[in-house]
């Protein structure tokens, strides 16, 4: 359910992306990570998607990480958080409203979106119980245009703002994201997180 006395362009700051710095990237971090997701390519590792959450929160120095696929029940469509790193983490398994979330308003936009203290607008956020500074998500689709999810990354801290450099991890990692799922042969990704 959605807050009455907030509007989504009063949390929405998307634009903020192409004013902010760009933090340097981090080739030895990137190389190290690159290094871990073909190690688990190589082993058909059933962890490949909780790792590469895991490499999201590290990567982009954020207080939490997660990967939101769509699912469909009888009449309810809804995003599981199939997989979550970092202070949210004990929220994994959890479900969201496709159309009343940070990931839904992402995949209508069909491009990565910024979202300021999305608890004022998105009340069923603030259940979390952890304050949630900024919100990226980027959305992930299937080759054939058919959306997947997203992959999502957490600030809890006023002081940590995302920035393009986060955009580019998180569609990277998101690719694998995408491959991963091919690779399991369609198995959901709550079985390859285990």
């Amino acid at each position: 359910m959605t807050a009455s006395n907030t509007a989504l362009s009063d949390i929405l700051i998307t634009d903020e992306l192409q004013r902010r710095p760009r933090r340097l990237a981090n080739i030895q971090k990137e190389l190290s990570a690159l290094r871990e997701i073909s190690r688990h390519v190589e082993q058909r590792s059933t962890t490949l998607v909780s790792m590469l959450c895991e490499l999201a929160a590290s990567m982009c120095e954020a207080g939490s990480a997660g990967i939101s696929i769509v699912h469909n029940a009888g009449n309810e469509e809804f995003f599981g958080w199939d997989v979550v790193a970092g202070k949210a983490a004990s929220f994994a398994g959890g479900k969201v409203p496709r159309h009343d979330s940070p990931c839904g308003i992402c995949l209508k936009f069909k491009e990565p979106q910024l979202f300021r203290q999305p608890g004022r607008y998105f009340n069923w956020l603030n259940i979390v119980s952890i304050p949630v500074a900024e919100a990226l998500v980027i959305p992930l689709y299937l080759s054939n245009a058919k959306p997947l999810g997203t992959i999502w990354i957490l600030s809890h801290e006023e002081e940590r703002n995302f920035d393009k450099e986060d955009v580019r991890i998180l569609r990277e990692l998101g690719d694998y994201v995408i491959k991963a799922y091919s690779l399991q042969e369609q198995r959901p990704l709550a079985e390859a997180a285990r």
